[in-house]
């Protein structure tokens, strides 16, 4: 039975990769490398050859291993651009297979280890940048598209591309390790199988080194020379192992017809003078075009000299091409059940991958529906609290007037009481400095009050003293009478009573004196006393309202501070609900849309999803179709095989017959043969008994 277009497609597609991922080292065939390519863009997918290579024993050996990651990255590199997508959920895989072939410590098992770093590190790098395409090929215009003109997205992607260009430089530092210092060892198999990974990496090498060189002079131009210093010194030793890379390479005899590549000046670009950009040339990796008697069509991948079932089987697909002699023929029946097995196992596991696939897809479909319906309720609450804010806002805004207005009248009160503060203040303070001046006043009064009573009691002590004195010369004047003493003595005694008489007389004026400054002074303490106690009264009745407009004006400083306090918290929390409410809408709204546009990518790869499935549920129904075409064929054939059975079996049977009668007539012309020689013999022995009697 003919096969369907698919089913042509998909086994030549699998024949194509079967061929180009061989065991046998040597260097991957162009012509397989281009039908898998071709392939992808007439699936415009990668499902197919992840299919099929996955099944490939890339555990078991290392020729395959290598083939599959330099395949890998051919693949990447110019097959559809859904390939990079299909090929991020295996990234998993190619880390555990470089994990599993670095315990190989010589020959493929580290170059193995670093191409799968290579492959992860590209993966996750177009992950990253998915505006990046697989050949890494970019204008001037696309990258600062890429970038959008920001100086932080040039400096982080300027970073990755050091990452991805220190795997490259690494896995081909390896490889020519591996080749040792013969350059003879490009031209052998073996040589070869491993140089060829190399042309990849060289054609993306080229690219990233363009793209930093452009970055780099972008930053040097918006960022300090200082903050860049790191760079300049990653792009700096990158650019000398590129550059030996170029020079070991052009030099090897191998790569002369397959590639041409660059010669990198013999310094770095400088990338502190912006002038140095303008003499700056892309370098670029050309790869000629193959003649035409290379060109080799899909068809002519098929090997029909072999029966369906080794064309069928994976085990068979490396025999097609090196298989000289041809096999036994196999037993049909045996043949037959083997790949009855083999596609009711085939079918099995397509069943077992669409439900889980399927199941996937309804549990992605019920989260992401769960995740609109959180998102539809957070927006509804959002617009709830947005609306009750508005209402504050509002009420807010109706009560600002108002507390303006107080404010107002608050202001002009204050200014009011401020005015008679100040003027009590000045009352107050000139009272202050006449008090001051009459306490001053009444202490000098009180000096002087003590030193004329000091005075007094002086003279009073002298008063005494004389009137005593006075006495003392009377009494000696009347005994000086009496003694009738000379009057030498009673005119000294005279003039000293006379002395002493106007001594008294003297102290009598003072004292009188005494008295009028007594009543003076009395005059005057009564005089303070009474201003006193005025300026007493006054001070008293001043400091009491100042102390009651200082009390008022604390009050109203007080209660201005609370309205100016409330007025900025209404202005504060009026431009607070409006700030709130502007970025929560707004964050709502773009979590929304970011939902939405979630949404719409997760429905759009659930109907590339579904496509896919469609595609492979073609291909399983396909494979079904044809599984039971050729279960029929082949039982059509077993009905065939059984009635040549029979047939046999029937003329094995007459055979048996025709023999045991044959055998049956041997036996009796044996008797007879034996009856025949027994008379035989009895005549003989007739006759020479005859002869002997005779």
């Amino acid at each position: 039975m003919a096969m369907s277009t698919n089913d042509k497609r998909f086994y030549q597609l699998s024949l194509a990769i079967n061929k180009a991922i061989n065991s046998i080292e040597t260097p991957v065939k162009e012509k397989h490398v281009r039908s898998t390519i071709i392939g992808t863009f007439q699936e415009r997918s990668a499902v197919t050859y992840w299919m099929v290579a996955v099944r490939l024993p890339l555990q078991d050996n290392r020729i395959v291993a290598w083939k599959f990651c330099h395949v890998t990255h051919k693949l990447l590199r110019e097959g559809h651009p859904a390939c990079l997508d299909d090929s991020q959920r295996h990234i998993g895989m190619i880390e555990n297979l470089g994990k599993l072939w670095v315990h190989l410590r010589e020959g493929y098992g580290r170059l193995i280890h670093l191409y799968g770093s290579l492959l992860v590190t590209k993966l996750k790098f177009h992950a990253r940048n998915p505006r990046f395409p697989g050949n890494m090929q970019l204008t001037v215009d696309e990258l600062d598209a890429i970038a959008e003109n920001d100086v932080n997205n040039y400096f982080q992607l300027c970073v990755e591309l050091f990452d991805y260009m220190e795997d490259i430089l690494n896995l081909q530092a390896a490889v020519f390790d591996s080749l040792g210092n013969a350059r003879a060892n490009s031209m052998t198999a073996s040589g070869q199988c491993r140089l060829a990974a190399l042309i990849p990496c060289a054609q993306d090498s080229s690219h990233i080194y363009d793209c930093n060189v452009r970055l780099l002079f972008r930053l040097h131009a918006s960022l300090p020379a200082d903050t860049l210093a790191g760079h300049r010194e990653r792009f700096r030793q990158q650019f000398k192992k590129l550059s030996s890379f170029y020079k070991h390479a052009s030099s090897l005899q191998y790569y002369r017809n397959l590639l041409t590549l660059p010669v990198l000046p013999s310094n770095p670009p400088n990338f502190l003078l912006q002038s140095d950009f303008g003499t700056y040339v892309t370098p670029v990796v050309s790869i000629p075009e193959p003649p035409p008697d290379e060109v080799d069509a899909v068809g002519s991948l098929i090997d029909t000299s072999d029966t369906i079932s080794q064309a069928t089987t994976p085990d068979h697909f490396e025999t097609l091409d090196t298989r000289a002699t041809p096999s036994p023929q196999p037993d049909p029946i045996v043949e037959r059940d083997r790949l009855i097995d083999h596609l009711q196992n085939e079918l099995k596991r397509m069943r077992s991958e669409v439900s889980q696939l399927v199941q996937e897809r309804n549990t992605m479909l019920s989260s992401m529906r769960e995740h609109c319906t959180r998102l539809e309720s957070q927006l509804h609450s959002a617009k709830i609290e947005i609306e009750e804010e508005k209402q504050k806002a509002q009420l807010l805004s109706a009560e600002t007037p108002e507390i303006k207005q107080k404010l107002t009248e608050t202001e002009e009160k204050a200014k009011v009481t401020d005015e008679k503060f100040q003027k009590l203040k000045g009352a107050y303070t000139q009272l202050r400095e006449e008090h001051i001046a009459l306490i001053r006043q009444k202490a000098e009064v009180d000096k002087m009050s003590a030193s004329l009573r000091a005075a007094a009691a002086q003279h009073e002590s002298a008063k005494t003293a004389l009137q005593q004195q006075l006495n003392d010369r009377m009494k000696d004047f009347e005994l000086l009478q009496q003694s009738s003493s000379s009057s030498e003595e009673v005119e000294a005694y005279k003039s000293e009573i006379a002395n002493l008489r106007s001594e008294i007389e003297q102290s009598r004026q003072k004292e009188v004196e005494l008295e009028t400054l007594r009543g003076s002074m009395e005059a005057l303490e009564i005089e303070h006393k009474t201003a006193t106690a005025e300026q007493q009264e006054k001070l008293t009745t001043v400091t009491n309202e100042l102390k009651e407009v200082t009390e008022n004006l604390e009050k109203i400083k007080q209660e201005k501070e609370e309205r100016e306090s409330e007025l900025c918290r209404v202005k504060t929390e009026l431009m607070g609900l409006r700030e709130k409410s502007g970025e929560e809408y707004k964050r709502v709204v773009e979590e929304k849309e970011a939902a939405l546009k979630q949404v719409s990518e997760l429905t759009q790869q659930h109907q590339q999803e579904k496509e896919k499935l469609e595609v492979r549920l073609q291909h399983a129904e396909g494979s079904r179709l044809n599984a039971e075409c050729e279960l029929q064929d082949l039982l059509q054939h077993n009905s065939v095989l059984e009635a040549d059975l029979a047939a046999a079996k029937k003329q094995l049977e007459e055979t048996k017959m025709e023999l045991l009668k044959r055998k049956l007539n041997f036996v009796y012309l044996k008797l007879r043969i034996n009856n025949n020689l027994k008379v035989v013999f009895s005549v003989a022995k007739g006759v020479s008994d005859k002869f002997k009697g005779k």
